[in-house]
């Protein structure tokens, strides 16, 4: 997976100088137990925020390796979103010309089908390929009913398929992606979680936002200091501040991030903070360094979880020697017990009702 990196200072009214990598990454989720960044060439949605009664317009975005010139793929919407058709009857659908043409590429079709999905197909006469290896290739407006409740709705993107001058087709399947219906709220069953958002929002009274600030590695604790706002795309974390069982993120700007990125925001020796709008699972041999939060602490992944849209997950800068992480906060809060050595056998996890955990998914 290819990587752009640049700096920018992403965190708001902080009393640190916290500084965050940029990191443009894929921005999907996908229906099987495999993960879209094992392809070389894949298609996916990223994630929009749509108000009842509204309109949007999302990007249908290219990662690819091989020289593609064409691809096809339904879409699959839940009730109360639609795609809407122009005055012809056309779909408001077109092809982007950032990557490429309508001369390239004269034929974009999107059709309905009679299993209720919308088609999209294009192709070129010429075999003209898309440049660059990343990037938009098309657009598709959305409109949500006026009495469509607030909430995360899911797109899927059916049966994604890419083909390449060679007549070569890859077959990613089915991807996910996601309509945030007015502001974004979570569900939560413990005080300390992790949010990565399309939009700016800022603490309320209801939840404080927290950017990682230091760690003390003897000490097993990782230090975090409130701020009051977060820029699109940023992963954070966050404390509810009543037991409430659904918390909130206001949108606080009319702008919604173009650009699909999160950043890496550096805590203490190379520690880096993640954030994902795809649905990533980690198994043990595969994250040796990783850590998620899950019961008000940092756990080290020492069995396999599931790391859900719009959350975070976090990477040690080398194999973990710690098993559990405290979080203190800049009042010397401290939550949680002591350090567990992950020498030892493999650690049991509950959930708040007491049921052991075999796959643990962050907050």
């Amino acid at each position: 997976m290819g990587l752009t990196l640049s700096l920018a200072p992403l965190y708001g009214n902080t009393g640190t100088s916290t500084v965050a990598d940029r990191v443009e990454v894929q921005n999907f989720s996908v229906d099987s137990s495999g993960d879209l960044e094992s392809f070389d060439n894949y298609i996916f949605m990223p994630p929009v925020t749509l108000q009842p009664n509204g309109e949007v317009t999302a990007s249908i975005m290219m990662n690819n390796v091989s020289s593609i010139c064409g691809f096809q793929f339904e879409i699959k919407l839940p009730e109360g979103i639609t795609i809407p058709k122009d005055e012809d009857d056309y779909y408001l659908a077109e092809l982007s010309t950032l990557r490429t043409s309508a001369k390239k590429h004269s034929i974009f079709e999107v059709t309905s089908l009679s299993n209720g999905n919308i088609q999209v197909i294009c192709s070129s006469m010429t075999n003209a390929t898309f440049k660059n290896n990343s990037g938009e290739v098309a657009k598709l407006t959305f409109v949500a009913d006026a009495a469509l409740e607030e909430g995360v709705y899911e797109v899927q993107l059916i049966d994604v398929r890419l083909s390449d001058t060679d007549a070569k087709v890859d077959h990613v399947g089915n991807v996910s992606a996601y309509i945030i219906v007015g502001e974004y709220k979570r569900g939560v069953s413990a005080d300390w979680g992790t949010i990565v958002l399309p939009y700016d929002t800022r603490s309320t009274e209801n939840v404080q936002l927290y950017a990682p600030a230091d760690a003390d590695l003897s000490a097993g604790t990782i230090r975090v200091e409130a701020i009051d706002n977060i820029a699109a795309n940023t992963p954070c974390l966050f404390k509810r501040l009543n037991n409430s069982a659904t918390i909130s993120f206001p949108i606080v700007s009319e702008g919604i991030a173009t650009g699909i990125s999160v950043s890496a925001s550096s805590v203490v020796d190379g520690w880096t903070t993640y954030g994902c709008y795809y649905n990533k699972v980690f198994t043990p041999h595969e994250s040796e360094s990783v850590y998620y939060i899950a019961e008000d602490k940092f756990w080290f992944a020492n069995q396999s979880f599931e790391v859900d849209a719009f959350r975070c997950w976090f990477e040690a800068p080398s194999v973990a020697n710690i098993g559990c992480y405290r979080i203190v906060t800049s009042e010397d809060e401290v939550t949680g017990i002591g350090t567990i050595n992950t020498n030892e056998s493999p650690q049991k996890i509950f959930d708040l009702q007491g049921r052991r955990l075999k796959e643990v998914q962050n907050q």
